[in-house]
C-alpha cells in the first residue's frame, strides 16, 4: 500500500510541474509585415449610355430605346459578351421651367437616361469600341477604369512579399535585442487591398470618337500579415 501511495504522489508532482510549465508565458516577438505587387491592368471598365430629351415622355423613351438598341448591337459586333454588359442606371425625369417665379414650375419636357457598365477585356480594342459606341449614339461616357480580370495570383504574391517583410523585421528586432529567433507561433492575415478600378480622365463623347490614346499604367495590390515568432533562450 505504501509503494502504491508513493507512486501516486510521484505522478501528481510530475503532472503539477508539467502544468506549471505550460502556464508560463513564452517569450515572443510580434511583427506586422507589409507587401505589395504592381502590374499593368488587363481590362477596362467603361461607363456609357444614352441621354435623350423630348416634349413627351413617350417620345424621349422611344428615341432612347432606339439609340440603346444600336449601342447594344455595336457591343455585340465587337465580341463583347452579354455577361460583361450590365445596366447601371435608367431614369425618366421631367424637366421644368423655373423662369416665372410667380407661377409653379411647369413641365416643358422629359429627359431619359439609360446607362450601362461594359467590361472590355481586350485593351487593344478599347479605342475602337469607344469610337463605335459614339457612332452608334452613345452620348454619355463618364470615364474609363482599368482593372484586372483575375487578381488571385497577384494577391498571393503580395502575401508572400508581406510574409518575407515580417521575417526581416523579426530578425532585425531579435538582433537588436540580442536574442535568437525561434519558430512561428501565430500567423494572422491582414486585409489584402485590391484597388478599385483605376479611373482614367473623364471624357466627352467627341473625345472618345477621336480615339485619344490611353495610358494604362500599373495598379498596386497590397497585403499585410501579423506574425508571432518565439524567442529562443
Amino acid at each position: 500500500m505504501k509503494i502504491i501511495s508513493l507512486l501516486t504522489l510521484g505522478l501528481l508532482i510530475t503532472s503539477s510541474v508539467a502544468m506549471a510549465g505550460a502556464d508560463e508565458p513564452t517569450a515572443a516577438i510580434t511583427v506586422t509585415g507589409n507587401g505589395s505587387v504592381s502590374a499593368a491592368p488587363d481590362m477596362a471598365v467603361v461607363n456609357t449610355g444614352v441621354m435623350t430629351r423630348s416634349g413627351s415622355a413617350s417620345e424621349a423613351l422611344s428615341r432612347n430605346s432606339s439609340a440603346m438598341t444600336r449601342v447594344m448591337s455595336v457591343l455585340n459586333q465587337h465580341g463583347i459578351e452579354k455577361k460583361y454588359v450590365q445596366t447601371s442606371g435608367f431614369n425618366v425625369q421631367p424637366e421644368f421651367n423655373y423662369k416665372d417665379r410667380e407661377q409653379p414650375p411647369a413641365i416643358i419636357g422629359y429627359r431619359v437616361t439609360n446607362g450601362v457598365t461594359v467590361k472590355v477585356r481586350d485593351l487593344n480594342a478599347l479605342a475602337t469600341v469607344l469610337d463605335a459606341l459614339v457612332q452608334a449614339g452613345s452620348n454619355q461616357i463618364s470615364g474609363i477604369q482599368f482593372a484586372f480580370k483575375d487578381a488571385s495570383s497577384l494577391k498571393d504574391q503580395a502575401r508572400r512579399n508581406a510574409f518575407r517583410n515580417a521575417r526581416e523585421r523579426a530578425e532585425l528586432y531579435a538582433a537588436e535585442a540580442n536574442v535568437k529567433l525561434g519558430g512561428v507561433q501565430l500567423i494572422t492575415e491582414g486585409p489584402v487591398s485590391v484597388p478599385l478600378p483605376r479611373r482614367a480622365h473623364r471624357m466627352a463623347a467627341a473625345q472618345a470618337a477621336s480615339q485619344v490614346p490611353m495610358a494604362v499604367g500599373e495598379n498596386e495590390i497590397r497585403a499585410s500579415v501579423q506574425v508571432v515568432y518565439n524567442i529562443l533562450h
